[in-house]
């Protein structure tokens, strides 16, 4: 299928959908100033967030955000931990030093009364000197969880999940125009070859608090991919089986959602984008030199 023909029949099958929302994009390593006691959203199971930026960190750990940064690793009380430097507010070299703060971790948090996998926190930040911008890590000296509180009745991660089910169902109800899109993705990127697989379904949740609306933002971003690729930059075809050295033709679907909730719990309407098509060819990894 020529490309004119495929971008033809998939802007036919979007324009069936409403007209596509604005969605900014996801911060890349932004890491605002922050005071020295002030109120952040604790995500958990950060990593594909923070991949954004090329960090990772172990699969239990916690972050926080506000106002639309990226995720900062977090520090909380952990007995016994050593010495840890953090970045503070007052010039390039402002930092202080704090002793028996360990990662944020399920483990840790839970001792702290924290649990959920996103929980909203009044904090004290590196023993109220705040945090610096451009500081990818701070500690919380001091924390109080507001999840159904009088003042902050919402309950962070059962709003998530409620709006998750909303974008799942959603995903779920363009079941047939994305597998159009799929199959001219194929042949506009293989003619009449046939996919290997496997196809896979990635799903990004972003999530922040808005300090001065005072609400949860969340955004959904999911991805359903195919592809006839190779193993090693070779021609034996993958067949569904996963290679870490694979290339070849990928063909792929996003769908994005957004919304806000409220301090009282209360979400807003659900906002979609329109089914958007990708396409793109995965290289070859340059071969090993050989021996001498």
């Amino acid at each position: 299928m020529k490309t004119a023909t495929w971008l033809l029949l998939c802007a036919s099958l979007l324009s069936a959908q409403e007209a596509p929302a604005e969605f900014e994009p996801l911060p890349r390593s932004r890491f605002p100033e922050l005071p020295g006691t002030c109120v952040l959203l604790l995500v958990g199971h950060p990593n594909p967030v923070t991949m954004l930026d090329g960090r990772s960190g172990a699969e239990d750990a916690y972050c926080v955000t506000s106002d639309r940064s990226s995720y900062r690793w977090t520090w909380v009380a952990e007995p016994g931990a050593g010495m840890t430097q953090f970045r503070v507010p007052g010039g390039k070299d402002a930092t202080v030093l704090l002793k028996g703060f360990g990662a944020a971790r399920v483990q840790t948090l839970q001792g702290l009364g924290v649990t959920g996998d996103a929980v909203l926190v009044e904090a004290e930040v590196n023993g109220g000197r705040g945090a610096a911008e451009g500081a990818e890590s701070l500690a919380l000296t001091r924390l109080k969880v507001l999840d159904g509180t009088p003042e902050y009745p919402i309950k962070v991660s059962e709003a998530v999940a409620a709006l998750r089910k909303k974008h799942d169902d959603r995903f779920r109800s363009c079941a047939a125009e994305i597998d159009q899109l799929l199959e001219a993705g194929r042949r506009a990127s293989v003619r009449d070859e046939k996919a290997t697989g496997p196809r896979s379904t990635q799903s990004l949740t972003y999530l922040t608090w808005d300090t001065k609306e005072g609400r949860l933002e969340v955004r959904f971003q999911t991805r359903i991919s195919d592809g006839r690729f190779f193993i090693g930059g070779g021609t034996a075809t993958v067949d569904g089986r996963t290679s870490t050295s694979r290339s070849g033709y990928e063909w792929a679907v996003d769908l994005e959602m957004k919304a806000t909730v409220d301090r009282s719990g209360k979400p807003s309407a659900p906002v979609w984008g329109s089914l958007v098509p990708s396409r793109r060819f995965l290289p070859p990894f340059p071969s090993a030199p050989g021996p001498r």
